[in-house]
């Protein structure tokens, strides 16, 4: 059996470690040290990194925004719009890795884990010395009564981040407090645009968004599991219902764009003033940054990591806060994971009796890890904890995967590549994170 000392990373930094490292740390210390197969390795990986997704959803889903007492920390509009054109990516990544050499695809992906962690860890030292100033300021532990000054037009401005240092006082705000302040009768159309715009950003759990994107999984595994195992590989009906997915995908994206367009445009009316790391979902931001999703999603197909170790960097260099970065991540990784095990179950890819340990393993120690992180922050008030954790373990990855393509190029398999229908794990499957 597999000693569980090669589950260290798991009790050190497993809020982190689910969010961005997926196959990427989790797979090679399965094969290195664990000595299973890639064939193993990689369910294996998958059902740790869902367990852990529960028990950080359990943490995040009632978790503050770190600016804005009684608004979540987790992102879904960003989510809303990311998560189907990650899947669009990595559709067509994981037709470029099939084709590819192992070779080719784990230099470039050491290369990619490098460069992420240059810039994570860069992020991270720049906060941490903001904190060294006084310069980042911690939000109070309630939301104060309501002053009509924290909704009062700041100025056109119609960035797509907010980079001052400083949080913005008046956004300490809750539903609670508007509703008590303005009631029904006293209410004019631009407190009632208002109160529409803090109904939506001050939802915990926004069953449009997440009804959405559970649709779009659901259809999107159904494709999988009915091409897998009802159609020949390469007839013009398997790639028929293969492709499928991009249109289920686009159509969920298209109709986030459209929300998010709308919410754009009642904050324009009322002179909405954004939180530092808040995106405005305006015409270009709502084109721009999906596609930039595809590319991540590109990369997690290509090198068959899942997209857990791309997507929490990605979102601190668009400007979110670590915690918001880190959250949303982790979120994403619930609904990827959770298909991916699925897919897994069905196929009769998991061996149980780990399965059941790691899943376990995954759950607990990633709610241990959040709670003793959760007070290493409170106390220290260092946010950037969370930026070099991420930065720490994608730079773990790229070693520990340099030595797993080290190890497959003297085993001889480095130069092999495999047709689009080779069963091939390290091409076909990667795991959810």
């Amino acid at each position: 059996m597999m000693p569980l000392w090669c589950l260290w990373p798991q009790s050190g930094f497993p809020s982190q470690l689910v969010v961005v490292s997926g196959g990427g740390i989790l797979v090679p210390i399965f094969i290195i040290f664990g000595k299973f197969t890639p064939e193993l390795a990689i369910p294996l990986s998958n059902i740790t990194i869902f367990g852990g997704a529960i028990g950080n959803f359990y943490f995040n889903r009632r978790k503050s925004h770190p600016l804005c007492v009684g608004r979540p920390v987790i992102d879904y509009n960003l989510m809303s719009v990311f998560q189907p054109m990650i899947i669009i990516g990595a559709i067509v990544g994981t037709y470029i890795n099939k084709v590819s050499p192992s070779l080719v695809t784990s230099v470039l992906l050491v290369f990619l884990l490098v460069y992420t962690t240059y810039k994570t860890v860069g992020k991270g030292l720049k906060q941490y010395k903001l904190e060294n100033k006084g310069e980042i300021l911690n939000p109070p532990a309630q939301s104060p009564t309501l002053n009509l000054e924290m909704i009062t037009p700041g100025g056109d401005k119609d960035s797509t981040s907010m980079e001052s240092s400083v949080p913005v006082v008046r956004r300490y705000l809750t539903m609670e407090d508007f509703n008590n302040n303005h009631p029904h009768s006293e209410m004019d159309e631009s407190n009632r645009t208002i109160q529409k715009i803090l109904a939506r950003e001050y939802d915990f759990f926004p069953k449009v968004i997440l009804g959405k994107i559970s649709v779009m999984f659901s259809l999107v595994l159904v494709v999988t599991l009915l091409r897998k195992l009802a159609m020949e590989c390469g007839t013009t009906i398997w790639w028929f219902i293969g492709f499928l997915n991009l249109p289920i995908c686009l159509l969920t994206a298209l109709s986030s764009r459209k929300d998010l367009l709308r919410d754009y445009l009642d904050k324009k009316e009322v002179k909405y003033t954004y939180l530092q790391g808040d995106i405005a979902w305006d015409e270009n931001t709502t084109a721009k940054y999906p596609s930039i999703a595809i590319l991540s999603g590109l990369c997690a197909g290509m090198f068959g990591i899942g997209g857990g170790i791309i997507n929490g960097p990605l979102m601190l260099a668009l400007n979110c806060l670590p915690e918001v970065a880190s959250g949303t991540a982790a979120t994403m990784i619930l609904f990827t994971s959770s298909t991916a095990t699925i897919s897994f179950v069905a196929f009769d890819m998991l061996k149980v009796d780990y399965a059941i340990l790691l899943f376990i393993l995954g759950l607990v120690c990633t709610i241990f890890g959040q709670v003793v992180l959760n007070r290493i922050i409170s106390k220290s008030g260092r946010r950037s904890l969370i930026a070099l954790s991420m930065g720490t373990i994608t730079g773990a990855s790229a070693v520990l995967m340099s030595i797993q393509s080290v190890g497959s190029l003297l085993n001889g398999d480095g130069l092999k590549s495999s047709g689009i229908c080779d069963s091939d794990i390290h091409h076909g499957l990667h795991d959810g994170g």
